[in-house]
């Protein structure tokens, strides 16, 4: 049958899980899955991890996550079946799919309309709108408006449209009349309300285009569904073998999901109270539940109490006139919560929940400037998982972490903030405040789930600097490209000293890269182990230089050693003249100068002779030693 319409492309994050909609939560993941399109295997999409999710059924392949990961919505599911493991055969889950018409090409083809209405792309948000054929584009009163951002179009724009479309008309008379072209009794449906948001959305989308909420189906979409506008290009399946789903035959389209290992029937049950839960949430959304119904509280309450709620406060509008209407009614209900919950201290017990998340809606609105942003964390638990004292399990769950890890420090510029180094002790911290709840992982669990960094090629390195462990990002994964970048630092930005020698302080080099204090330390002292910086200790604190020693030393030496060669070869090439007039040239005895006669030499003291004469006198030691032959 080729590609079914029901697949979809997954956004992913940067530790390759899904990125989750607005108001969707996981609920289970199972590891080692393989795909089926009917009967036959999808080829690369064999081993991977299938999230369970309150809006997706989301594939994420271990081998290629970008390229091979794909969804199912809920919305398209019917109903399913399980089977059980046969001989070599593993448990699968059989999915059946709802079947949406497709456009019979051929007749629509011969039936020409009355009046057509063709499309016309707004300049300014590249929005396909559509108008009818029969419009003047003289007449600029009546030029339309654009759907998205009310941009009125011009008199080029709607001519260009116009001859555009008789040409593709005239060129191929036989053929079929373009996709675009409808006809004007059966007029584009109208667009879709959010019902969280208020949004006007297209049509054709089955979530909300702001926040992600699914879109109810009116008569007029629900009519006009087809696998066309389902169809993702995106998207490439290829099976081993013919999948059995004829396109001729009246077959319901199906997928197979297969568990190479544990888990099918802990999947199957959690699948199917999901679904449930789902079509009751899309029930209840549509407005269908309670209408026209009145709640009556007990008399004996306050007045503000015991007043009639009607459902139809629910019921969808439009525009700042609906989002005022909302305000309103979330503001009586605030105040009921608060008036009630202070008559008695069981009451406010009983309110404690709804206390906390008006609390929280207060925080949104006016938040504080001084506290830093805690990031909230998806938080993956040991309940998505079938058995969490497996093994399997326990590994699976170490590897979520590990992923989510990622997402925490890379999404939430996390490590952008700590200058790509943060320390196990920091992570453990910031990562246990961000999952908000009594669902603390422990430091083991954390130490255990960063080696996991390198084995699912995430952009992350646990490493020790010294004696500190600590997450890095991969670009920062040599000291040698650490330390270049801190001696950049020290030339560009460093302070010089009276010898015209930059250095820089601990401080500074912190405040600089965005580190913490023991962080700075322990790099500056793999700087100095490597002989790339030097440490000049005073009371003030400690300065790092470059080290220049070495080259200084080299320099000298080669000086010293060229000046001492070059002495040599003068002296060799001069011979032994002297300048020295009391030097002869031809003799070679020293001539010393006559001592004047009648003159005496003065006598030495008495005390220097008495020296020499105790100094000549031989011990007795040396006499015994006289007359040996060496």
């Amino acid at each position: 049958m080729g590609q079914l319409p029901y697949w979809h492309s997954v956004e992913l994050s940067a530790g390759s899980r899904p990125v989750l909609r607005e108001n969707e939560v996981d609920l289970l993941v199972e590891n080692n899955i393989g795909l089926y399109q009917g009967k036959s295997k999808i080829l690369n999409r064999q081993n991977g991890r299938l999230y369970l999710t309150s809006q997706r059924l989301i594939y994420i392949d271990n081998l290629n996550a970008k390229e091979y990961s794909v969804s199912i919505e809920h919305l398209d599911i019917d109903r399913l079946e399980y089977t059980q493991k046969f001989l070599r055969s593993s448990p699968k889950i059989t999915i059946f799919l709802k079947k949406y018409h497709r456009k019979d090409k051929t007749k629509s083809s011969k039936e020409t309309p009355k009046y057509k209405t063709i499309p016309w792309i707004c300049p300014i948000c590249s929005y396909s709108n559509s108008v009818t054929s029969q419009i003047n584009p003289n007449n600029q009163d009546y030029l339309p408006v654009c759907e998205t951002c009310g941009i009125k179009s011009t008199p080029e724009i709607i001519q260009d449209a116009l001859d555009s479309t008789r040409s593709s008309i005239t060129a191929e008379p036989s053929s079929k009349i373009p996709n675009e072209v409808f006809n004007a009794s059966n007029s584009a449906p109208s667009q879709i309300s959010c019902p969280t948001c208020t949004f006007l959305n297209h049509p054709s989308l089955r979530n909300c285009e702001l926040c992600g909420t699914i879109l109810p189906l009116n008569k007029v979409n629900n009519k006009s569904q087809d696998e066309n506008q389902l169809f993702d290009d995106r998207i490439k399946i290829e099976t081993e073998s013919s999948d059995g789903l004829d396109e001729n035959k009246a077959i319901q389209p199906f997928i197979k999901i297969s568990f190479h290992k544990t888990g099918d029937k802990f999947f199957f049950t959690k699948l199917q109270e999901t679904l449930e839960k789902f079509k009751w949430e899309r029930v209840v959304n549509s407005g269908n539940v309670n209408k026209d119904a009145k709640k009556v509280t007990n008399s004996s309450s306050s007045n503000d109490s015991s007043r009639l709620v009607s459902a139809n406060n629910s019921t969808i509008g439009f525009g700042i006139h609906k989002l005022a209407q909302q305000e309103e009614i979330k503001t009586k209900k605030n105040e009921l919560i608060i008036n009630s919950s202070l008559d008695d201290l069981q009451a406010l017990l009983n309110k404690a929940n709804e206390i906390l998340e008006l609390t929280e809606s207060f925080k949104k609105i006016n938040p504080q400037d001084g506290q830093p942003k805690i990031t909230n964390i998806n938080q993956v638990t040991k309940n998505l998982l079938n058995e969490s004292n497996d093994s399997t399990s326990q590994k699976l769950y170490l590897q979520e972490i590990s992923r989510q890890l990622s997402d925490f420090l890379i999404n939430d510029r996390i490590l952008e903030e700590e200058g790509g180094i943060i320390t196990m002790i920091d992570l453990y911290a910031l990562y246990n405040r961000g999952r908000v709840g009594i669902n603390l992982i422990s430091p083991e669990e954390l130490y255990k789930s960063c080696e996991y960094f390198h084995q699912l090629n995430l952009p992350l390195v646990l490493k020790k600097i010294n004696n500190v462990q600590v997450v890095q990002d991969v670009k920062f994964n040599t000291d040698t490209k650490i330390i270049e970048d801190i001696k950049k630092f020290i030339i560009n930005f460093g302070d010089e000293d009276l010898g015209s020698f930059k250095y820089s302080s601990v401080l500074k080099i912190s405040d600089s890269f965005n580190w913490s204090l023991t962080i700075t330390e322990e790099i500056l002292k793999v700087g100095l182990d490597l002989g790339e910086l030097v440490v000049d200790q005073q009371i003030s604190g400690k300065f790092y230089y470059l080290n220049e020693f070495l080259e200084l030393d080299s320099f000298d030496e080669n000086r010293f050693n060229t000046i001492g060669e070059q002495k040599i070869i003068d002296d060799e090439s001069n011979g032994n003249q002297s300048t020295d007039p009391t030097l002869e040239t031809n003799d070679t005895t020293l001539q010393l100068p006559e001592v004047p006669k009648n003159q005496p030499f003065p006598e030495a003291p008495s005390h220097l002779v008495e020296f020499e004469n105790k100094n000549s006198t031989k011990s007795s030691s040396l006499k015994q030693l006289e007359g040996l032959q060496f």
